[in-house]
């Protein structure tokens, strides 16, 4: 087949005369025509490697978050002076800071406490009781992973059994409420 009958290559085979030389040319915007194709095909190929290269590396950062994830739980130490004492304790994988916790007690203003930063498996005394006397209170403990994300554990007593509500990605409280450093 002669290039020179094609119609996509007419205006620019208009001046060459010589058989040869109009071959030469056809061969030439022929591979032009390939390698376009394939230059578009590869760039193609790259964006969709670049985007799941993307997806990998988010997937690659939740999953460490999960794997580091500190969970607060309100836990019970029999003593033997007779009152329990009640200790915060980090039951998570990592670290927790920034930590506030709030006491919800009948006929009493809500009070958000601040306390050091826990590391997996560390606890926070906070204070004795009886179980009579935790059945009355409502529990809220609010506090960030090393990454800054954000975590809420709420607890509260319904039918004399305790009730944990671990909350991700919950949203701190304004400041507006009292802050007191323990």
């Amino acid at each position: 087949m002669i290039c020179g009958e094609q119609n996509c290559f007419k205006g620019i085979l208009r001046g060459v005369e010589s058989f040869e030389m109009h071959n030469f040319v056809c061969s030439i915007m022929k591979s032009a025509c390939y390698r376009s194709f394939v230059d578009t095909l590869t760039l193609l190929v790259l964006i969709l490697y670049a985007y799941f290269t993307y997806l990998i590396a988010q997937i690659s950062v939740a999953q460490l978050e999960h794997s580091q994830i500190p969970f607060l739980d309100l836990v019970n130490q029999p003593h033997l002076e007779g009152a329990d004492i009640w200790i915060l304790k980090n039951q998570g994988k990592g670290p927790a800071i920034n930590i506030r916790y709030e006491l919800n007690l009948p006929n009493s203003p809500k009070i958000m406490q601040s306390i050091c930063s826990l590391a997996p498996g560390d606890h926070y005394e906070m204070g004795r009781g009886s179980y009579h006397e935790m059945y009355q209170r409502k529990y809220r403990a609010e506090y960030e992973s090393i990454s800054r994300k954000r975590y809420c554990t709420m607890i509260e007593w319904q039918n004399g059994e305790k009730k944990t509500t671990f909350i991700d990605n919950c949203s701190i409280k304004s400041k507006k409420q009292s802050i007191q450093t323990a």
